[in-house]
């Protein structure tokens, strides 16, 4: 086996178990202990965080869910991987505090000359772009984490007429045509609420637990929102008109292409 494997392997080991002795490494890997402290030392050179703890229970281990270890992709993977990163730096404020461009570097650092230059060449031709409007990444963070954790906000929201405070319990977060929106269930109004992120001037994490068994996720809540408020519509288009719908993707969805060129909407 070669060397880089065997830690690789080690790497593995000390990420699936919650604590692993030198001697339990070297019996599974059919190394001596000696080999296995090597390894272990190595990684500790390339910042893979190994902690040994002494006494009957001790053994190795490391902070779980910190570090991934390393995982293998084509080449027709890692563009993929880089156009997705890429898109992302175009929705502007998210709440996680990795710049995306810092994430592009680090995997560029790590992959052959080539397929470098073969991402250069997708990013140039292929380009995710929307409008976004910025929003604090405080208040994103905010409602992320209550949303996982299932805790209440208070925040201060900005109406058409007033400022007004609420306490809410998030659902989780969505990107609509360069805005972030976040559904919540309102306590004062008793019921699911829509409020835009960047209309949310303040925000307080309490420890109160969510109250209530609406247990939704943002697709699930849009799908319902969706099938039960129905928009009737009914629209007839010119060939100009037909062309100008066809950008938005759910007037196209109902279009209904007439042999002259012009178009019909129906939706009930």
């Amino acid at each position: 086996m070669s060397k880089t494997k065997r830690i690789i392997r080690i790497m593995l080991a000390l990420n699936n178990n919650n604590s692993i002795t030198a001697k339990e490494l070297a019996k599974s890997e059919g190394v001596s202990e000696r080999t296995i402290l090597r390894g272990i030392q190595e990684l500790n050179e390339i910042y893979f965080p190994v902690y040994s703890e002494r006494g009957r229970n001790g053994g190795f281990s490391t902070i779980k869910n910190k570090m991934i270890p390393p995982i293998w992709f084509s080449e027709d993977e890692i563009i993929a991987l880089f156009f997705a990163i890429d898109a992302m730096q175009y929705v502007g404020s998210t709440p996680f505090s990795s710049s995306y461009e810092v994430i592009l570097n680090k995997l560029f650092n790590m992959i052959p000359q080539v397929t470098s230059d073969a991402i250069e060449n997708t990013r140039d031709k292929i380009l995710m772009w929307q409008p976004n409007i910025k929003v604090d990444k405080k208040t994103l963070r905010d409602l992320y984490d209550a949303s996982i954790e299932e805790k209440t906000v208070n925040i201060l929201y900005e109406t058409t007429e007033d400022e007004i405070y609420r306490e809410i319990e998030p659902t989780g977060l969505y990107v609509y045509n360069g805005y972030w929106y976040c559904p919540a269930y309102c306590r004062m109004r008793r019921g699911i609420r829509l409020f835009r992120v960047d209309r949310i001037k303040k925000t307080i994490i309490n420890s109160n637990s969510h109250s209530t068994n609406i247990h939704l996720n943002v697709k699930e809540w849009l799908y319902s929102e969706y099938e039960s408020n129905p928009i009737k519509l009914e629209v007839s288009l010119s060939k100009e008109g037909k062309r100008k719908a066809e950008s938005i993707s759910w007037l196209r969805d109902n279009m209904e292409y007439n042999s002259d060129g012009t178009a019909k909407i129906t939706k009930n």
